[in-house]
């Protein structure tokens, strides 16, 4: 899996580059409308990638701790960080199943984990609600996500296609725990 995302950063997005910035700003808009403040906040960004949204809220946040497991993700989010004079920001190399949450339980006031394999089971969602004081923010995909070339792309690490059920464990999540 490692392999495959070293793979992915080459040509995943850039936070700053105008394809999918507009977007992803839409969707902060969308999360501060219901309630979420960015401005002045400890946030952690689990699973961050390239930090297409961990840089953007370090431009509002006092600080953000990045978490990702692969190299040359934070490689390129390092460049971008920067590239960009941000200086608020952590980075950690670490898989967020092995992130000893010890030291970090209620240490931010926001979790944040936007279409990442990184958050996968009630394990990880309690995980991330433990890191937060105040907000957890999850992003995740509904479906499954079919494409020929990501297919091949897939078979050439070894991979499997499947079914994302991170929704759906999230859902069956929070009405457990009503």
């Amino acid at each position: 899996m490692k392999k495959y995302w070293n793979f992915k950063a080459k040509k995943y997005p850039r936070p700053f580059e105008n394809k999918g910035l507009m977007e992803r700003k839409s969707i902060i808009k969308i999360i501060e409308k219901l309630g979420v403040d960015f401005r002045n906040k400890e946030i952690i960004d689990i699973g961050c990638g390239t930090g297409v949204y961990g840089l953007i809220f370090a431009k509002k946040a006092k600080h953000v701790l990045c978490l990702d497991f692969s190299n040359e993700m934070l490689k390129v989010l390092k460049d971008e960080a920067k590239k960009n004079s941000i200086e608020n920001i952590k980075i950690v190399k670490k898989d967020f199943s092995k992130f000893d949450i010890g030291d970090y339980q209620k240490k931010f006031d926001i979790s944040f984990a936007s279409m990442t394999p990184a958050v996968k089971n009630s394990i990880d969602i309690v995980k991330m609600e433990r890191l937060s004081r105040k907000w957890c923010v999850y992003i995740g995909w509904a479906g499954k996500r079919e494409n020929r070339i990501l297919n091949e792309v897939y078979s050439l690490f070894g991979l499997s296609h499947i079914f994302q059920r991170d929704i759906l464990i999230l859902r069956k999540y929070l009405t457990e725990e009503k």
